[in-house]
């Protein structure tokens, strides 16, 4: 019996960590760059980092948005992805179906990258 208690302890403990770390899932668009918060790791990218901000072609994280750094590296959002859309508060329809069309998240860092790229944010 004590035996499988601390099987159940080991496989919960890590079970509960993740979902503690899910609550936190986030993508902050701010004056200065871009928070993104993910189930294992924080992410800070400042503006002068981001080389483009593009939605995902990754068939679980679809539609995600996705900061690619000037350095090449890519940072993904796991909160933006389709997945978690009712979570977010939006709403499903039309435009959710359409895979052409960016979510909202993505389509919020595009426009405040843009933003910071003809000088209208100061970080």
């Amino acid at each position: 019996l004590a035996v499988i208690a601390v099987l159940i302890a080991l496989v919960a403990a890590p079970l509960l960590v993740l979902l503690a770390r899910a609550q936190r899932l986030a993508m902050l668009v701010r004056t200065g760059g871009i928070e993104v918060r993910g189930y294992l790791r924080d992410r800070w990218l400042p503006w002068e980092r981001v080389a483009v901000i593009e939605t995902s072609d990754s068939w679980y994280w679809r539609r995600a948005t996705r900061i690619v750094t000037v350095d090449g590296k890519r940072v993904t959002a796991l909160i933006t992805s389709y997945q978690f859309l009712l979570l977010r508060g939006e709403p499903y329809d039309d435009m959710a179906r359409d895979p052409r069309v960016p979510e909202l998240p993505t389509r919020i860092a595009i426009d405040a990258h843009r933003r910071w790229l003809r000088g209208e944010l100061v970080g």
